[in-house]
């Protein structure tokens, strides 16, 4: 097929103007000017493939109101899958592209023909023309089918990524919700593992000062930090009380305090504990191993006074904390009585 010059210049839209949507026609390798012009006027449009009768009529070298005339003579040669008129706001949308202009076969309304319906356009024309450029339209519509079957294998696997990333991620936004409310309802999993635990007698109530004394010790000295042991604790253990037993408030939050800043003072990663090897100026290993004996002695007495607290905390407050201080006292007494004679202090030669 040849084109003259100028040929372009007699679309009422113009052929150099950019186009809407434009499918697969960079991928196609061209076979001239023609098919390339033919290529770029190929636009999708409510799903479709079409072209537009003003780049058509450009093409046949007829008038765009000729072209809409012998379509409307043989409407029934053109139903919906081969021809249809473009609405209002896809006529402003081409236009808004630079596709159409006001001054041009617009004017007198678009059409938007299919495959079939350029096809069937040759047919109603009876022009050379006609006939001439449409095979060229078919050669180009099937070269396009083809680079697009070519893609279609691709297009399938990456539709099929998205679906799988879609529902991963579904999935973790569920994993995650779960957690979330997990966490928000942490309290009352607590609350009932320890109404269970005291239930079967595995937990006293009683006891759960002294257990959450010996669990903020364990957390202090792996941490080495106290406060971070409070913001822990309390929260999980004030709420636990307020549901099982508010009596225990006072009790559970002394232990915590208390059982942080001992595991705090002896962990060996502790910044108390570097500052306070640094300012005795000895080994920071042998100062942890110095100071546990006397933390752990001390750490035991309170152990056993919050078991005693627990125990007596049924007795009028002023009572039970006078029981459980002699007690705690007695027993610290004991334990710097017996312990010395027990674990004679072995002496180390200093090295100079």
């Amino acid at each position: 097929m040849r084109m003259e010059k100028g040929t372009h210049s007699k679309s009422a839209a113009g052929t150099t103007q950019k186009r809407v949507v434009l499918v697969g026609a960079d991928s196609l390798a061209g076979t001239g000017a023609a098919d390339d012009f033919i290529k770029s006027r190929i636009f999708t449009i409510r799903g479709v493939q079409v072209m537009l009768s003003s780049d058509l009529a450009a093409l046949y070298e007829v008038e765009v109101k000729y072209l809409h005339r012998q379509v409307k003579r043989n409407a029934n040669r053109f139903p919906p899958d081969f021809a249809f008129h473009l609405a209002t706001d896809e006529v402003t949308a081409l236009r808004c592209q630079n596709v159409t202009s006001k001054r041009g076969g617009d004017r007198y309304g678009l059409f938007a023909f299919t495959e079939q319906g350029v096809a069937m356009l040759s047919s109603v024309l009876k022009s050379e023309r006609a006939a001439e450029v449409n095979v060229e339209i078919m050669r180009v519509f099937v070269a396009m089918r083809k680079a697009l079957a070519s893609v279609a294998p691709l297009l399938s696997r990456i539709d099929t990524i998205e679906r799988r990333q879609i529902a991963d991620q579904q999935r973790n936004e569920e994993r995650f919700d779960t957690i979330f409310k997990a966490m928000d309802g942490g309290d009352d999993f607590i609350s009932d593992a320890v109404k269970r635990g005291a239930d079967a007698g595995v937990l006293p109530l009683s006891m759960l000062p002294a257990a959450l004394f010996l669990l903020a010790s364990v957390i202090a000295f792996s941490t080495g930090t106290s406060w971070g042991t409070f913001g822990i604790l309390i929260p999980i253990a004030v709420a636990v009380c307020n549901k099982v037993d508010p009596s225990l408030n006072a009790l559970v939050l002394s232990s915590i305090l208390s059982g942080s800043v001992m595991g705090d003072h002896c962990s060996p990663i502790s910044d108390t504990t570097i500052l306070s090897s640094t300012g005795s100026q000895c080994r920071h290993i042998d100062h942890v191993r110095t100071q546990l004996p006397y933390a752990l002695t001390v750490g035991a007495v309170s152990a056993i006074g919050y078991v005693v607290a627990g125990l007596t905390r049924s007795l009028a407050y002023g009572v039970s904390a006078a029981v459980t201080l002699a007690v705690s006292a007695v027993l610290l007494v004991v334990a710097l009585l017996v312990l010395p004679r027990a674990f004679p202090m072995r002496r180390e030669a200093s090295v100079a």
